[in-house]
């Protein structure tokens, strides 16, 4: 993650926890988890949403309100940006938003992967 910081780029964490809203997992766990990623990888934030896909809330991905939030709160450039995930909601994410999409185990199959494919971009 310390290549992507290199660059320039922050890191910001979106996720669905829809086990928050199905009973499944408690709030505060989500919260620790993230607060993990941000001191142990250097992410700057992480946001998430607690809904149950069938509330049809804005902030569950592949919706965008959570990323408009991001963008306003830091100023982010989505024409300059990448969505990485796992899953293809995360490519849906990308296209609603205009920023690039890189799928693991498709376009990557690791963060190395993801971190090399972002510096070639970047060097163009």
């Amino acid at each position: 993650m310390k290549g992507i910081k290199n660059l320039g780029f922050l890191l910001i964490g979106i996720s669905n926890q829809s086990g928050i809203a199905r009973g499944i997992v408690k709030e505060d766990f989500v919260q620790e988890v993230n607060k993990f990623f941000i001191d142990k990888y250097g992410f700057d934030d992480f946001f998430y949403c607690p809904h149950h896909p069938d509330e049809g809330c804005f902030c569950r991905k592949p919706n965008p309100a959570i990323a408009i939030i991001s963008r306003y709160k830091y100023n982010i450039n989505f024409k300059k940006s990448y969505v990485v995930g796992d899953k293809q909601i995360d490519i849906e994410l990308a296209q609603m938003i205009g920023a690039k999409g890189i799928l693991i185990e498709k376009d990557a199959k690791n963060l190395k992967e993801v971190v090399d494919i972002i510096k070639r971009d970047f060097d163009d």
